[in-house]
């Protein structure tokens, strides 16, 4: 890669909750949640304008605050979702089901049903039990994404591939602490040519978690970093692989947007 990226930058930070730097008593009390809206708000508008080669979603989080609502809204970004919870807050806050991307767990069986039934555009599943929840007659056909930290990856692609009105459509990944972000999105077009060879299908979409970069302050030069990172990794895996560009969505957490409201968001 011939980007430059502080390593402190790539090599991206842990859960969200430590993102950012802990406050004093006396700073909390002085805290002006109106603050919270301006940093989500300019946090997210960062983001979509570094990553102009891929697609930006947001946590369903975010939809608490009236200004990131808003512009989610306006713009017509695409939201995380991972429970009930978010997809009603998703669906409340006007968000436009197809722009919903259900991010399934074991435990969510009733928010993956009634995402279905709402009309959630995308489902990211990492288990048997949520493909054998989407397969089957339904409206539409499912377009599904496979998360590739899953532990049987091979076996859930030709689950996907085998069921009823279901389309597998691309791969996700969460990066963690520790990753190395380049050669994640490496693997993961290597993954992806491995599918198309063996199941004759092309999974169109590479799709990236927790592109983080609270500790810098989301500066537009940090991000505009990251995201020539993200873009080299893409083309030198495809190169490498002779594997066609797929289309990239990036998602940061919900602790990058809006960290000194994450640890209020359920009071």
């Amino acid at each position: 890669m011939t980007a430059y990226v502080p390593d402190n930058i790539w090599s991206l930070p842990t859960a969200a909750g430590q993102l950012a730097a802990p406050r004093s008593q006396a700073a909390t009390d002085r805290h002006d949640p109106r603050l919270d809206e301006i940093v989500a708000l300019r946090r997210c508008a960062l983001y979509r304008k570094a990553f102009r080669c891929a697609a930006v979603s947001y946590p369903a989080d975010v939809l608490r605050l009236d200004a990131p609502a808003e512009w989610i809204r306006r713009h017509g970004v695409a939201v995380d979702v991972d429970d009930i919870d978010g997809l009603g807050l998703a669906l409340s806050a006007g968000v436009v089901p197809q722009r919903i991307i259900m991010h399934a767990s074991d435990p969510a069986v009733v928010a993956m049903v009634r995402a279905a039934e709402a009309g959630a555009g995308r489902f990211v599943v990492n288990s048997h039990a949520q493909v054998g929840i989407l397969a089957g007659p339904a409206a539409h056909r499912q377009r599904v994404l496979v998360d590739v930290s899953a532990d049987d990856t091979d076996a859930l692609v030709a689950a996907v591939v085998a069921g009823v009105d279901l389309d597998m459509i691309g791969v996700h990944r969460r990066l963690r602490g520790g990753d190395d972000g380049w050669a994640a999105v490496r693997s993961m077009i290597a993954t992806m040519r491995g599918i198309s060879q063996r199941y004759k299908v092309i999974p169109a979409r590479l799709s990236l978690g927790d592109v983080d970069a609270a500790d810098w302050g989301c500066t537009s030069t940090d991000l505009a970093a990251i995201a020539a990172a993200v873009d080299e990794a893409v083309e030198d895996g495809c190169i490498a692989g002779r594997f066609p560009s797929p289309a990239v969505n990036i998602s940061p957490s919900c602790g990058t947007l809006m960290p000194a409201y994450i640890g209020q968001r359920h009071v």
